[in-house]
């Protein structure tokens, strides 16, 4: 929906005769005192001022938002001039550089969307700054200019990706794919401990940990996978018949996995059940998917003692936690590493890359012989030589950026921080601490929640009872002033109009419900689907919320 362009000469009509700088409150008389009349300046100081300073001047950005060069002693005019000619950027009173700012700065304004395309995305900064990590942007800028050229470096931007995620999570990526879906397949979990069995000499190794590798018959003829109750399975494959939404179970297809119930205290029996069953490896997720539900330490310890007893490959989906929990994986916090490490770890969602990683002091893996690091990248090579592409070079370089990005602002950390923000709003709202699930930054909340309706964000839909929250990790998110100020309650009505603002010159929509986090229908046919709230930026679907939109801002109806 873009503004007409009557609207928008009618507001440029308005600010064209504005005869004080909405900023710092500088009258145009007076300001043509100080400098000489005519030339655009007084029109070019308010695209450009930030208010006064502690001293009652006028205040600019003292870096250029895009190159970053120096501008701080820079006249006004020349600033403007500098955007103009070096960034083809027409700063006006209708767009300022606070528009800018948001538009090169995102990160430093707080969101309103905790969907962020189903945890898709992990920040809003750009990757790709020299600052950053500069070849990383070096092959960037050659894959803007020149795509097809990209792929000469195919080879380099891989091992620096590898070495990147290696050193970032403490295990190599061995297999690649578009979904991860595609990596929890019974199949390929197969082949991949086939390759391992391939390469590492039953003579070298010790006998009782080359069993779990060593498959029978009839586990590489019908392969099974056992996985932990709860859990939320796959968009399609054997898992799917495991998942909650019915666009998943549906297509559910090959052998069902086997369940591993947890709460019945029996984990070493039911481990060695499913061996017996053809499963290959063991499933499981940290914090479950499905709810929210967070393995304890004892349990985990558990499933590590009983894997590693009975020799079966221990997996962890970590789809959805890398980051978001506290650790680089969830796994790696203290309370669960002192008991022992899974053998493979699905990784996808906001690292942009998605398939397996084995962690080379897994408990089956780690017992194998010791081999060099050289000759741990040699077996990750050698299987990912079977492809022409173990990925295309334009997401490994984005994958890189965001694991770059995450270790240099140890995201780890600040998910901790970003959590605690969060849940201390969401109990301040009348919500108990045992009704938010999740850990640290990943945080689930039943549907229907007053509390959870009223915060007006965009949240991610988690099957028919939960919804959750998945909040970038910019640094703004920590900040519990900002975030009450500007996303939840009365308060933050000035931002989200400005949100709206900037949303409806854009042309954009945010395609999913403000409270169940389902996705929504967007673009030109949306007969029947009900625009946002134009106050509290707000867009239930008509199952949340039939009939009139009721608006938590002005507590009267409001048509969305």
């Amino acid at each position: 929906m873009d503004v007409t362009d009557g609207k928008a000469r009618k507001r440029s009509n308005q600010h064209t005769a504005t005869s004080h700088c909405p900023q710092c409150g500088v009258g145009r008389n007076e300001f043509h005192k100080f400098h000489r009349p005519g030339q655009g300046l007084f029109s070019k100081h308010c695209s450009l001022c930030l208010g006064n300073d502690l001293t009652g001047k006028p205040r600019h950005f003292g870096e250029c938002l895009i190159c970053h060069k120096d501008v701080s002693q820079s006249s006004s005019e020349a600033v403007y001039k500098h955007y103009q000619e070096k960034h083809n950027q027409l700063l006006t009173q209708d767009r300022t550089i606070h528009h800018l700012h948001r538009e090169v700065c995102p990160e430093d304004y707080p969101d309103l969307d905790f969907n962020q395309h189903y945890g898709l995305l992990l920040t809003r900064q750009n990757c790709f700054r020299d600052k950053i990590n500069k070849p990383l942007t070096e092959y960037w800028r050659t894959f803007v200019g020149t795509p097809t050229l990209i792929y000469n470096e195919l080879r380099d931007i891989r091992d620096h990706y590898r070495e990147a995620f290696s050193n970032f999570f403490g295990a190599d990526p061995i297999t690649l794919h578009g979904h991860v879906s595609d990596a929890a397949n019974p199949l390929l979990i197969t082949s991949l401990i086939q390759h391992l069995n391939n390469n590492i000499s039953p003579e070298d190794s010790e006998k009782s940990a080359y069993d779990a590798f060593k498959l029978r018959k009839e586990q590489t003829r019908s392969p099974n996978l056992a996985i932990m109750e709860g859990s939320y399975g796959t968009g399609f494959g054997p898992l799917a018949y495991n998942a909650p939404c019915p666009w998943s179970s549906t297509v559910a297809c090959g052998t069902k996995p086997v369940v591993v119930r947890m709460g019945s205290g029996e984990i070493d029996q039911q481990v060695k059940r499913a061996k017996a069953k053809h499963c290959v490896a063991l499933l499981v997720e940290i914090v479950r998917a499905r709810d929210g539900c967070v393995m304890t330490a004892e349990q985990w310890e558990m499933t590590v003692q009983a894997c590693r007893k009975h020799r079966m490959i221990l997996i962890v989906d970590e789809a959805m936690t890398a980051i978001r929990c506290g650790a680089p994986f969830a796994h790696q916090l203290p309370e669960y590493e002192r008991h022992g490490r899974p053998d493979f770890i699905l990784f996808g969602k906001g690292i942009r890359t998605n398939g397996i990683a084995i962690d080379w002091k897994g408990v089956n893996v780690g017992i194998l012989r010791k081999i060099t690091a050289e000759e741990q990248v040699d077996v990750v090579v050698m299987w990912q030589k079977r492809f022409t592409e173990i990925a295309p070079p334009e997401i490994l370089l984005q994958s890189w950026g965001i694991i770059a990005l995450a270790q240099e602002q140890d995201w780890p950390q600040r998910s901790i921080r970003i959590g605690q923000t969060l849940r201390t709003i969401l109990m301040s709202f009348g919500l108990k601490a045992t009704s938010i699930w999740g850990l640290h930054s990943l945080i689930w909340l039943r549907r229907g929640e007053s509390a959870v309706d009223d915060s007006a964000v965009m949240s991610a839909n988690a099957g028919p009872h939960y919804t959750r929250w998945l909040p970038v990790m910019d640094t703004v998110m920590m900040s519990e002033e900002e975030m009450r100020n500007k996303v939840f309650g009365l308060g933050s009505l000035t931002h989200r109009r400005q949100v709206v603002e900037y949303f409806l010159n854009k042309g954009w929509w945010l395609g999913y419900c403000s409270r169940c986090g389902d996705t929504m229908e967007t673009g030109e046919d949306r007969e029947g689907v009900r625009d946002r709230c134009m106050v509290c930026f707000a867009r239930p679907c008509e199952v949340c919320e039939s009939g009139p939109h009721k608006c938590f801002a002005v507590g009267v109806e409001r048509r969305g």
